[in-house]
C-alpha cells in the first residue's frame, strides 16, 4: 500500500512540476494589424481628387464661395492640409462629409486613401 501512495504522489509531483515548468516560456502573441499604406500609395489626381469631387466639392459644398475651402483644386486644398484640419476633419473625427450632406458618404477604403495619401505627405502626382 504504501509503494501505492508513494506511486501517486510522484505521479502528482511530476504534473505539477510539469504544468508549472510549461507556462514558463509562454508569451502572449499581441496581433498586429497590417498598415494599409504599406502598399497604397495614393496621389491626388489619381485617386484623392475623385473622391473629393464626388463626397466634397459639389454644389453647395466645398467650391468657390464656400466659406468653410474650396477644395476643387489640389492648391485650394494645401491650407486645410498644412494645418492638419483635413486630417482631423477626415481621418480622426470621421465628420466630413457629415451625415447630413446631400452627397454621397466616403467608403471606408475611399477614407483609407486618404489616410494613406495624408500620411505620405499629400502628392499631388
Amino acid at each position: 500500500m504504501n509503494m501505492l501512495t508513494d506511486l501517486r504522489a510522484l505521479c502528482v509531483f511530476c504534473l505539477l512540476g510539469m504544468s508549472m515548468g510549461s507556462c514558463t516560456s509562454d508569451q502572449l502573441v499581441i496581433p498586429v494589424e497590417a498598415d494599409p499604406c504599406e502598399e497604397l500609395f495614393p496621389t491626388y489626381a489619381a485617386d484623392v481628387k475623385p473622391i473629393i469631387d464626388e463626397c466634397c466639392a459639389y454644389s453647395g459644398c466645398h467650391v468657390s464661395g464656400f466659406p468653410f475651402g474650396n477644395f476643387s483644386t489640389y492648391e485650394n486644398l494645401e491650407s486645410a492640409l498644412a494645418n492638419g484640419a483635413m486630417y482631423q476633419r477626415v481621418v480622426n473625427y470621421r465628420s466630413m462629409p457629415p451625415s447630413y450632406a446631400p452627397g454621397p458618404q466616403m467608403t471606408t477604403e475611399e477614407r483609407t486613401k486618404i489616410e494613406c495619401w495624408l500620411a505620405s505627405g499629400y502628392p499631388e502626382n
